[in-house]
């Protein structure tokens, strides 16, 4: 596997440590158990040192998880955790009133309307809302279709990533765009450049928990910025699938280019360029 490979899968994100079953039972359904378990005590220092211990450990691992993997639910619910384990120690220590039932009860609900209202509002993953540029606004529907497109494959793949391979992947894929039909006269068909993509990237294990593909990497947002940046220079209003390929080439680096070379496609910007000016259409 060539060096373009490992540079962009480099900065994929971690696996999703909720979607991993016995990390899931370590990190937050055992705390919780002790935390149950000890709601009989009558020792009240035993019982603050565990439920401190019990949610210091859960907020801790939601902030890991968040940072790693983005997963949405833990960037509230992390803190949540950490805000009860606080409130445990002033209750054994005294200097909160509230009743223990009353701190599980609220750290309980309080966590499941955190899980579920912002992952019901803005889904799993923070990073999927990341194609969602400053610019997204002027995609055309086309373009958001191949992104689309991209994320598809990326499952298919098992990657929890949108490398510039899959971006290219998604411009063929969606079919009816300016990209696709420059990338057809080039002779680059859709299943000639997913086999060459498998044979230079392979596909990721299925067996493995890991986060959906939330987010692009930096190459594919550099492609993404290429784009927005190719449509201002040909005075077009909208950023389209020939201004996703136009940042692809521009680019230059990358699994994608390398598919491109192997497929003998169009990484000539100039001409590339040229040719898209003269089409001159909105798709």
């Amino acid at each position: 596997m060539n060096d373009c490979c490992t540079t962009e899968r480099s900065s994929t994100l971690s696996a999703d440590l909720v979607g991993n079953k016995r990390a899931h039972f370590l990190l937050w359904r055992l705390p919780w158990i002790a935390v149950l378990a000890s709601l009989m005590l009558k020792d009240s220092s035993l019982k603050a040192g565990i439920w401190t211990a019990a949610f210091t450990q859960m907020g801790v691992a939601c902030i890991a998880n968040a940072s790693g993997c983005g997963r949405l639910h833990c960037y509230f619910t992390g803190p949540w955790y950490l805000l009860a384990a606080v409130a445990s120690y002033l209750r054994g220590t005294g200097r909160l009133s509230i009743p223990w039932p009353a701190i599980a009860g609220l750290t309980g609900i309080g966590v499941c309307a955190l899980w579920w209202g912002p992952e019901r509002l803005w889904g799993k993953y923070a990073g999927r809302s990341s194609l969602a540029t400053a610019a997204f606004d002027r995609f055309t529907d086309g373009a958001r279709a191949a992104l689309q497109q991209a994320q598809e494959e990326a499952e298919s793949f098992n990657h929890n990533y949108i490398g510039t391979e899959l971006l290219l992947l998604g411009m063929l894929r969606e079919g009816e765009g300016v990209a696709a039909r420059l990338l057809d006269e080039h002779g680059v068909a859709l299943d000639r450049s997913r086999a060459t993509v498998e044979r230079l990237i392979g596909r990721g294990r299925s067996d493995g928990p890991a986060c959906e593909p939330i987010g692009l990497t930096p190459r594919s947002k550099r492609v993404l910025e290429l784009a927005v940046d190719e449509a201002r220079r040909l005075k077009h209003n909208y950023v389209g699938t020939e201004h996703l390929l136009l940042g692809l080439v521009r680019e230059g680096h990358g699994v994608a280019i390398a598919a491109l070379k192997s497929l003998r496609g169009p990484t000539d910007l100039p001409v590339l360029r040229q040719q898209i000016s003269e089409l001159g259409t909105r798709e």
